[in-house]
């Protein structure tokens, strides 16, 4: 077969990379935004054998929490193989060759949104963390006391929940620390700003919902984050005033899930929302960026087939605010 040859995107390859997105996950009557061939702070590629485009994927730059470390991440999106050459391999050369550029470009680890998990593992992504969409009949939400006081923000306002939400991506690995264009885009996507509630001084919990047309409809919460066990008491107490007019509410939870743990019944619904992979492109590289606050050391074996670089076994020492492999 002959070999694949990667690229960056050009726009006069505009069509060919629509037609392999509409049969991959858009359908045939889908017209995307111009942001899916030029989006900021990404880099769209494409594979071609013999002239020919038969592959896409996009890297984007992100960061990763670790506790007080932030780790370069490069989010992977849009891998998609023409239906001629599927199951031929090209998928998983096309992952392995976005994983040797991001460690090229000293992307530290990868993630992803996967749409079949037991591929990507194979591939050295994992799991990391669960998250969880709750589901909650208004009715059914529980009575609280809680001392803080809640309010309206403006998105404006952002730099007021940028602490709480510190709080939130120290406590959580894994998460993106946020630039004001990233805020903006939580906030006011597509120029309508959202209903931004928050109580706290400092704000202690915060929650981002949209109001639905449809009255006595569900109520969906796009972000709720709490610092403080205070500050969970009081979204929920943000829930109840919400609910009023709602028939239920639903929100995310991160995987320790509080509302399960502390008040859960028959009514309320559970189910895994869209948990996203990792993998480590640079095993010594992301383990120097950690910030322990400990001291020891250990061995660790390291098996990679797509990033031969990684394999170890490598000695890792550790102590106070730094690492050395």
């Amino acid at each position: 077969m002959k070999p694949l040859a990667m690229r960056d995107f050009d726009p006069r390859d505009r069509e060919p990379v629509l037609e392999i997105w509409r049969d991959a996950f858009l359908g045939d009557d889908a017209e995307p935004s111009e942001e899916w061939f030029c989006l900021p702070g990404a880099r769209l590629f494409v594979w071609e054998r013999e002239g020919e485009i038969c592959a896409t994927a996009r890297v984007h730059e992100f960061q990763a929490s670790r506790g007080e470390a932030r780790l370069s991440c490069g989010g992977l999106a849009v891998v998609a193989v023409a239906l001629p050459v599927r199951r031929t391999g090209v998928g998983a050369q096309v992952v392995r060759e976005c994983l040797s550029w991001m460690r090229a470009e000293r992307f530290l680890l990868s993630s992803l949104y996967a749409f079949r998990e037991g591929w990507y593992r194979s591939l050295g992504y994992e799991v990391c963390g669960r998250r969880w969409k709750v589901t909650v009949p208004a009715s059914g939400l529980p009575s609280v006391e809680t001392a803080l006081t809640v309010r309206e923000v403006s998105a404006d306002d952002w730099r007021l929940l940028e602490p709480c939400h510190g709080a939130w991506i120290r406590r959580y690995s894994g998460m993106n620390p946020r630039t004001e264009e990233r805020w903006n885009k939580v906030l006011v996507p597509a120029g309508k700003p959202h209903t931004i509630l928050a109580a706290g001084d400092p704000v202690e919990v915060y929650v981002v919902l949209r109001s639905t047309g449809e009255f006595s409809g569900e109520q969906v919460i796009s972000e709720a984050v709490w610092a403080t066990p205070a500050g969970y008491r009081s979204f929920l107490d943000i829930l109840a005033k919400v609910g009023m007019n709602r028939s239920r509410i639903s929100w995310y939870e991160p995987p320790d899930l509080p509302y399960l743990v502390e008040h859960f019944d028959a009514d309320v619904g559970v189910c895994l929302a869209r948990p996203i992979m990792f993998r480590v492109n640079d095993v010594p590289g992301a383990l120097r960026s950690l910030r322990p606050d400990a001291e020891g050391e250990f061995t660790v074996e390291v098996m990679d087939a797509a990033l031969p670089e990684n394999r170890g076994p490598w000695a890792v020492r550790f102590k106070p605010g730094e690492v050395d492999v």
